[in-house]
């Protein structure tokens, strides 16, 4: 294990860290692109996208992506470099996807939710079904100077066993993402994912609205997650 990463340390967030949370959220949007999805659905600057966040952020509401009390932080002396989302789908008793559904609707002005009808065919495209009693891993992100050294590994790692001994009777655990961004394919292969579906869009339109036009879910199992955890402890 990189010297830098055996220093670091894990707390959930707290509302002084939703600017980091923000941050860490738009840049997986971006998936190394430029491209921020909910903008371009929404067509919504960046900066309006970024105070829609902080507002919903700040409410805290459980069990979904923008869940902000349940964002693993990881500090290097005391500076947050990395974070990742976790919830258990269905935990509350509604699907992410309807909590979410309704926070935009809440805080996204109104006259930006006439969606024409090819950005609607798009986004029911690339949607994906989670899948309830599993826990959920989105929107991390690493600081670009301190990448490559093994900080969001060991984040993501320690984000799934903390979940997971928080919801022991979960069946898997799962991640969505876009299948081009080949740095999260990569690792989630080398951690022991396994793929269960994938969608894709084969029209050159779908780069004005998304980062890519394949998303993929991919599954691990408990025992795969608590081997992965207990072999990168051994290497501290």
């Amino acid at each position: 294990m990189d010297e830098i990463a055996k220093k670091l340390k894990f707390r959930y967030a707290t509302p002084e860290d939703v600017d980091f949370v923000i941050e860490c959220i738009i840049e997986a949007e971006k998936s190394g692109t430029e491209t921020i999805n909910t903008c371009r659905i929404f067509n919504l600057s960046e900066q309006e996208w970024k105070k829609i966040l902080k507002k919903i952020l700040l409410e805290d509401i459980p069990d979904y992506d923008f869940w902000l009390s349940n964002y693993l932080i990881a500090e290097l002396d005391g500076r947050p470099v990395c974070a990742q989302g976790a919830w258990l789908e269905g935990g509350s008793g509604a699907a992410s996807s309807v909590i979410k559904t309704s926070m935009l609707v809440e805080n996204i002005p109104k006259e930006k939710f006439v969606l024409d009808p090819q950005k609607i065919k798009f986004v029911k495209a690339l949607s994906m079904k989670r899948d309830a009693g599993m826990i959920q891993l989105e929107h991390a992100y690493t600081i670009p100077e301190l990448r490559r050294r093994g900080i969001h590994t060991q984040t993501v790692l320690e984000n799934m066993k903390r979940t997971y001994d928080q919801n022991p009777s979960a069946k898997m655990i799962q991640t969505i993402f876009f299948k081009d961004n080949c740095n999260t394919y990569n690792e989630c292969k080398k951690l022991g994912y396994k793929a269960v579906e994938e969608k894709g869009v084969d029209n050159p339109d779908i780069l004005k609205i998304f980062a890519y036009d394949t998303r993929i879910k991919m599954d691990m199992t408990p025992d795969k997650m608590l081997e992965n955890y207990n072999k990168y402890r051994m290497n501290e």
